[in-house]
């Protein structure tokens, strides 16, 4: 196998770049932050994928260490030549193995399956190893050289290789551990853990000690009959007493029930008595009617009409009152207002009398006013008088009718002789008085005419606030209020017509008389409810009344004794039942704890079982025993080619180390003075040469046909400058066999 060019679309640092890998030596000089250890497990990642990423610690966790620092895609390509034919593998990692996708492709760009139809596993089908034994063969990383003991698949392909490996297991170890733990389940070799025959041996233990102890179940066992015996005898006895005493218990229990029924059948009686005393007031009060077939609908529709219709007239009644009220005082108002006219008409008859002598020249020729005489002052005074009476009376009308028509008339005629009184007189009704100086008249005149202006003013001003069609609007409303009262009348006649029928006392609300109806019909159908019930109760009691009572009834002491010593008998039957199941449960374990034939069975079944894993044991001892030896010949074998050339290569590069062997799991380890030492005693350097010859001479056994290439990483910081010179010539001669990429940051170890 021969790697040609690698793409990093983003692994780590690297986004986006390319490297061309072709040479058989390639070396990558750069210092140290460049890449050197992301970019060979860009390699790694490639052929073997990326770990399963559950690990939160960055160094162990190939997925969070690696995720694209700028971000973008998560993966590359790798070209590479095998079996004489290029491939390119392409991988995309995701946040988990199920979301990684990798596909292998062949020269003509075409996805191909020449290594199955998972590409995941790319590395195992070159290689034939895991990822893990990948990194601990042809994979040298820095710091991390020593190979410790061999991986299962290290050894499964060396085995392969000497044809002692079939494959479908993983090698000879795993056998033995199936062994151990196989063997382990049957005996233990530690306690407290315990395998299969530890707990047989157990049970054996016990079982030998239950035999022992049958003899003392058996006698417990007969112990616990006897008492059982004494215990059904005394049950027996406690049975037989509950049984008579229960039998007086019934007698008087009979007895007490004939005088309860006795005592119920008088109240009951008694109680049908007087329901039915109740009952004939009820019939009475219906007289004729049943009130079973009583329907009182229509006389309940008849009482709201009724009351509605009282309503109705209470309300037109103030409505024609309050008109009446109003074509009254429109009346009154329409008779002052005729009365003022009148007067009016007179002064300006009188007015027009005045103007005609003005024109023929006898106007009056007096200059200064004159005093008013005392019979002027009190002529007007009297037109006040009666001018107020008659307004006062025409208010007085509606609340007061005789005060305020008497009031009217007075005022009125009144001012009609005032009026005639204070006419100009003619020749003939002239008397020898003093006569009243026409400057005093002309005075009282004007301020009387202006009095009569203003109350025919303002009465015209209240009838202007009067409907038109007042005495129609009136009219109307009395047609209604007597329509409506009939009606009343017609639907009350009715009311009484039907309960005349019944024996009512005076009636004053038909609603009380019709809720008493209700209430009377109702008590009649509970009332004849109950004497049914009164008559069935005395049926069903008769029977039982009709026999005669021979034995008279116990003191109710004797009764209450009884009772008390039939609960003491049957606590003591209770606590004698408890104890007998009790006994019978420790008699049926006793026995069975007794029976030998158990144990026996239990014993002879456990023997042969025991037996037959012993012969088990037997065969797992032999198999492991000749599994080891087989296993430490086998070691022999396929450690010999890897032993060999680690001791040729460490000769090369240390003449003064110690011979190098391997232990059966592939552990290497120092000869000295005739005993072994692990690696772990020397120096870094010296383990660091240690582990890179076994990882070449690992490659040189484990890949005969195809070789790999060998990835090293900077593998010889920890050796001398003349160990890192032999190191280098080293890998320059491996590099004529394997394809091999060198990383390092010191030019001294360029090569």
């Amino acid at each position: 196998m021969k790697l040609l060019s690698c793409y990093i679309a983003g692994f780590g640092k690297f986004i986006n770049r390319s490297f061309d890998l072709s040479g058989d030596l390639v070396v990558v000089k750069e210092d140290n932050g460049w890449g050197k250890t992301t970019f060979a497990d860009f390699i790694k990642c490639m052929l073997y994928g990326m770990d399963n990423g559950r690990s939160k610690a960055v160094v162990s966790n190939d997925r969070l260490k690696y995720e694209p620092w700028q971000g973008g895609a998560f993966g590359g390509s790798l070209t590479f030549l095998y079996g004489g034919r290029t491939y390119r593998i392409e991988r995309a990692f995701g946040k988990t193995p199920s979301a990684d996708v990798a596909r292998v492709y062949d020269h003509n760009n075409m996805q191909c399956y020449d290594f199955g139809d998972n590409a995941q596993r790319l590395g195992e089908v070159l290689f034939g190893v895991d990822r893990d034994s990948y990194g601990r063969s042809v994979y040298i990383p820095q710091g991390t050289i020593e190979t410790g003991s061999l991986p299962d698949d290290v050894k499964n392909r060396l085995l392969s290789l000497l044809g002692a490996y079939t494959g479908g297991g993983k090698g000879g170890e795993t056998a033995l551990a199936k062994l151990d733990e196989a063997e382990r389940k049957l005996r233990a070799k530690r306690k407290p853990a315990k395998g299969k025959l530890d707990e047989i041996d157990e049970r054996l233990d016990f079982l030998r000690k239950g035999r022992m102890d049958c003899d003392g179940f058996a006698d417990m066992a007969n112990s616990a009959q006897s008492q059982l015996l004494q215990i059904d005898e005394e049950l027996a006895l406690v049975t037989n007493q509950l049984q008579t005493l229960s039998a007086q218990l019934e007698m008087m229990t009979r007895q007490g029930e004939f005088v309860a029924k006795r005592e119920s059948y008088r109240q009951i009686s008694a109680q049908k008595a007087e329901l039915q005393s109740t009952l004939n007031d009820l019939t009475a009060f219906f007289g004729t009617i049943d009130p079973v077939t009583l329907n009182i609908d229509g006389l309940q529709t008849a009482v709201t009409e009724f009351y509605t219709l009282k309503a109705e007239i209470a309300k037109l009644q103030e409505q024609c009152a309050e008109l009446e009220t109003q074509v009254k005082d429109k009346s009154t108002l329409q008779s002052q207002l005729f009365t003022f006219e009148k007067a009016k008409e007179s002064y300006d008859l009188i007015l027009q009398k005045n103007k005609k002598k003005a024109g023929a020249g006898t106007p009056s020729t007096k200059k200064e006013k004159k005093k008013i005489p005392k019979k002027g002052r009190f002529s007007s005074l009297l037109i006040f008088l009666f001018i107020f009476a008659a307004i006062f009376g025409a208010t007085q009308t509606a609340s007061n009718p005789a005060l305020g028509y008497t009031l009217l008339g007075i005022g009125g005629l009144g001012m009609v002789v005032m009026f005639f009184k204070l006419l100009p007189k003619g020749p003939m009704f002239v008397k020898k008085e003093k006569k009243i100086d026409d400057e005093e008249m002309d005075e009282d005149f004007a301020l009387q005419y202006k009095e009569t202006q203003a109350n025919i003013a303002a009465l015209q001003q209240k009838l202007s606030v009067f409907p038109l069609d007042l005495e129609k609007n009136a009219e109307t409303l009395k047609s209604a209020y007597e329509e409506k009262n009939r009606r009343a009348n017609g639907i009350e006649q009715g009311i009484c017509t039907f309960l005349d029928h019944f024996r009512f006392p005076e009636i004053y609300d038909y609603r009380q008389t019709l809720t008493t109806l209700k209430e009377k019909m109702e008590a009649h159908a509970k009332c004849k409810r109950a004497l049914n019930d009164c008559e069935a109760s005395l049926s069903n009691l008769t029977p039982d009344l009709s026999l005669e009572q021979q034995t008279s009834l116990p003191p109710q002491a004797d009764i209450q004794t009884i009772r008390t010593q039939k609960a003491a008998l049957e606590s003591r039957k209770e606590e004698l039942l408890s104890t007998r199941a009790s006994l019978s449960t420790q008699a049926e374990n006793y026995r069975l704890q007794g029976d030998v034939s158990a144990i026996n069975e239990e014993e002879s079944r456990l023997t042969e079982e025991k037996n037959r894993l012993e012969r088990r044991l037997e065969m797992i001892r032999a198999t492991r025993n000749i599994l080891a030896r087989a296993l430490d010949n086998m070691a022999t074998r396929y450690l010999q080619p890897v032993e060999e050339n680690s001791r040729k290569y460490l000769a090369y590069l240390d003449e003064t180390a110690s011979p190098l062997c391997f232990s059966a799991d592939g552990t290497p380890l120092f000869q000295e003075n005739g005993a072994t030492r692990l690696t772990d005693f020397y120096s870094a350097g010296r383990k660091d040469l240690i582990g890179f010859c076994t990882r070449i001479a690992l490659a040189d056994a484990m890949f005969t046909r195809e070789y790999p290439t060998l990835v090293l990483d900077d593998p010889f910081i920890n050796l001398d400058d003349e160990k890192t010179e032999k190191a280098k010539r080293l890998v320059k001669e491996l590099s004529k066999k394997y394809q091999i990429l060198y990383f390092t940051c010191k030019s001294e170890r360029r090569l």
